[in-house]
């Protein structure tokens, strides 16, 4: 708002004709008076939303950004959807920064100019685009993280348990009649091939990178308002 007052001001103590969103301080009759009033109002009310959605979305950087710091936090790698229980937030913040994109792409149609293409509404929606792309990168690095986080843990435990049923095991070959211990060194075979078994089926889940349809769903919605941006900039869109 501090942008458009000082619009208003420069164009006061200028010379020339009045701007066309400027016709509410000199109206022509009632009419125009009433539709400029009604103008200003929706446009400042469309402003005033963008910049609740764009809190809202520098909140969700900040909240993601103590996830990944919170080492109290731990998640089962086991889950069924296999992201750590994270796929709802993954998913969640997928679809903001979506809506996010298609509300950028309508404040570019609204407010962009292909005359002015260096103004501060450019700017301004250059760092709005750029806060998407945080949110959205800095969500994978965090549920990323967390899963490794999460994998480190289980083969921690795997890794001690692996090396006391294999010092046991040492131990009883070493004795002078292990033929006593048949039994227990069948157990502790067992034992063994299952924690080999789930440490490599760990490490398997630690090669797991980004889903495809994740990156793809990102990429044509940000693609969506530079499109638009590009379009407006050409003119091919009034």
């Amino acid at each position: 708002m501090l942008l458009e007052f000082s619009r208003f001001w420069r164009w006061r103590i200028s010379i020339g004709p009045t701007p066309t969103h400027f016709y509410l301080f000199v109206p022509s009759n009632q009419w125009a008076l009433a539709l400029d009033i009604y103008n200003h109002i929706i446009g400042y009310l469309v402003l005033f939303l963008l910049a609740i959605i764009v809190w809202r979305v520098i909140n969700l950087i900040e909240i993601v950004n103590v996830l990944d710091s919170n080492t109290s936090i731990s998640v089962d790698i086991f889950h069924v959807d296999e992201m750590g229980g994270l796929r709802p937030l993954r998913n969640f913040i997928l679809i903001v920064v979506s809506n996010y994109f298609i509300i950028l792409t309508l404040a570019i149609i609204s407010y962009i100019s292909p005359a002015d293409l260096i103004s501060y509404e450019m700017v301004f929606l250059i760092i709005l685009l750029l806060l998407g792309v945080i949110l959205f990168v800095i969500t994978l690095k965090t549920i990323r993280n967390l899963i490794t986080r999460g994998l480190k843990q289980e083969l921690g435990e795997i890794n001690a348990e692996y090396k006391k049923a294999y010092n046991k095991s040492i131990t009883i070959i070493s004795d002078k009649k292990p033929e006593s211990y048949r039994d227990e060194l069948k157990a502790l075979s067992l034992i063994l091939d299952i924690l080999e078994k789930e440490r490599t089926k760990i490490k398997q889940l630690g090669r797991r990178r980004y889903e495809f349809s994740t990156i793809l769903t990102f990429i044509c919605s940000f693609l969506l308002p530079i499109i638009t941006l590009i379009e407006k900039i050409r003119g091919f869109i009034i």
